[in-house]
């Protein structure tokens, strides 16, 4: 398109990408231009300092070399099949990130869906610390896990309900009495609880969603799933449409979750995520997984896309 003398307009998250391949970039921070760059004498560092207004200290990503988790085996997952995907087996570690990726139409997103039985398939989810196989999303919630899907606001949260709200539909079990009744003071001291403890941006628990900025909106749907004792997470695509800031804060809380013990599945489109965060990766194709990756032995964008393509 450059070539033929138009102009293209980018816009993005994926700061890497922008550096590399853009012109010109425009730098905008709580609705606000902020700065106008050159893209050849700037770097990715310094367009996330001006989107965040400070400096991301600290490690990014994972600042693992190596693969590291428990051999404990927490979930196991045989023959797992549906119209999307096809015989996809995989254990599940203590302590393990385990990325899943491919093209659109490897069945990564469905694969996410049914592991927490919101997708019909046949095969078992066996958990294995309570020697139970998932039935359905209500057991699946009982046996410890958490599902948090791609899409927030069609598939998790209720948008036009307050972040209170949102906050108890997936904890009814910490909020609720003898009588079945749900608290209110225990509904509003967890909100509050979420809402310190993961620097939520808004003027309080009775804030309907969608008031919120797409970074908050996520912190809330991840937030009120952590703050839960939880032993497996699973994330289809955590990092969607939020800015660097946020990614740093949600790459951290994976960090910590994983140094607790706590196993996450990581689906993802972002490369640059999985390549950062997991110790393993599978790769599919077509429905079915046709190569595992692990941190140790290094990853790279070039081996994953050959894989996938």
């Amino acid at each position: 398109m450059k070539a033929m003398g138009k102009s293209v307009m980018l816009v993005t998250h994926d700061v890497e990408e922008m550096v590399q391949i853009t012109d010109t970039i425009t730098v905008m921070r709580d609705g606000r231009v902020v700065a106008e760059l050159d893209s050849l004498k700037t770097d990715a560092g310094e367009v996330k300092r001006l989107m965040v207004g400070r400096e991301i200290k600290g490690e990014y990503y994972s600042s693992d070399k190596e693969a590291k988790f428990d051999d404990e085996v927490v979930l196991k997952v045989e023959g797992l099949t549906c119209p999307n995907f096809t015989n996809v087996s995989f254990e599940l570690h203590k302590g393990e990130i385990l990325g899943f990726c491919g093209l659109s139409d490897a069945g990564i997103h469905e694969l996410a869906e049914a592991l927490f039985c919101v997708r019909k398939a046949k095969g078992d989810v066996h958990v294995v610390y309570a020697n139970e196989s998932v039935k359905s999303p209500k057991h699946a919630m009982k046996l410890k896990m958490a599902y948090v899907p791609k899409d927030r606001d069609k598939q998790a949260l209720m948008v036009n309900d307050s972040i209170e709200n949102n906050v108890a539909l997936p904890t009814v079990e910490l909020l609720k009495k003898k009588a079945g009744f749900l608290s209110p003071g225990t509904r509003r001291e967890l909100s509050l609880k979420i809402l310190k403890k993961f620097a939520v941006k808004t003027i309080g628990i009775h804030q309907i969603i969608s008031g919120l900025s797409g970074g908050n909106r996520q912190k809330i749907n991840l937030g009120r799933w952590i703050i839960q004792d939880k032993n497996v997470l699973i994330l289809d695509c955590p990092t969607r449409g939020v800015d660097v800031g946020v990614k740093s804060y949600i790459y951290a809380e994976m960090n910590w979750l994983k140094s607790s013990g706590v196993s996450i599945i990581v689906v993802s489109d972002e490369l640059s995520e999985l390549i950062g965060m997991c110790d393993t990766l599978k790769v599919m194709k077509s429905g079915e997984i046709v190569k595992t990756m692990s941190r140790t032995d290094g990853l790279s964008d070039e081996e994953i896309i050959e894989v996938m393509l």
